[in-house]
């Protein structure tokens, strides 16, 4: 069930969706597909672009080497298009005629309106994006502006107008990360030892079904997916989720 956080404690809230571990994976597997059907059209659409008509010979060397780059870009999502169809090809069935792709903005803009949106409902956020995460693979823009997308919607549901959030993107030679860190409300004063850890499983439990459409998207990406509850300091909590996308 869903919940907020409030004076430390997890307070259920009506309204949860129902949905089983199931149907969420289900889900956001389809999502990714449509996104990737999307960008494998877009480097097939440069290649029918880039070889129309007959180039000059000057421009040869270029023309083909546009193609090579595109035609090898198109092979590494159409690997993990087949990975991510598996047995479901109903997967590419369209969504009200809406393009998955052409919905997502790229990674800087994505944290700009996560940034927004947080701060619209009285949070306080920060982000820090290199302008080199614009330039990566079109799924993995697709996937890093998911996480902002996926973060921000439990940030808001779980936390109140004290939560405090930053985001940090760190775009590697091999891998890039992200990184979403959420303060917490204190954990009150006279609250026992052992109940302040039971109920910080119960949040990250909680916290961690509320991601559980991410988590899958970032298993069927080949990367990998943490969430945790830290002690922070006086008696505050830190909610930290990262993602690491692997860049080969």
């Amino acid at each position: 069930m869903a919940g907020r956080l409030a004076a430390g404690h997890l307070v259920p809230a009506p309204g949860a969706d129902g949905r089983t571990d199931d149907t969420v994976r289900a889900e956001e597997r389809r999502r990714l597909a449509r996104e990737l059907y999307d960008i494998l059209a877009h480097h097939l659409a440069n290649v029918a672009l880039r070889t129309m008509g007959r180039p000059a010979t000057t421009d040869l060397e270029q023309v083909l080497a546009d193609v090579h780059d595109a035609a090898g870009s198109a092979l590494v999502e159409l690997r993990l298009l087949a990975h991510v169809l598996g047995d479901d090809p109903d997967a590419l069935t369209p969504v009200d005629g809406v393009s998955e792709l052409t919905s997502r903005p790229v990674p800087s803009v994505a944290a700009a309106q996560w940034h927004r949106r947080l701060g619209e409902h009285g949070r306080t956020a920060d982000h820090q994006v290199p302008a080199a995460a614009d330039l990566l693979p079109l799924s993995v823009q697709s996937t890093l502006a998911r996480t902002f997308e996926a973060t921000g919607d439990v940030v808001l549901a779980h936390t109140g107008v004290e939560a405090s959030s930053t985001v940090t993107v760190d775009v590697r030679a091999t891998e890039v990360r992200v990184c979403s860190a959420t303060t917490l409300p204190p954990v009150p004063e006279d609250s026992p030892q052992e109940q302040d850890s039971q109920q910080q499983r119960d949040l990250e439990q909680e916290l961690g079904r509320s991601l559980r459409g991410l988590r899958q998207r970032v298993d069927l990406s080949h990367g990998r997916f943490h969430a945790a509850v830290h002690a922070a300091a006086d008696r505050q909590r830190e909610w930290v989720v990262t993602v690491v996308l692997p860049l080969d």
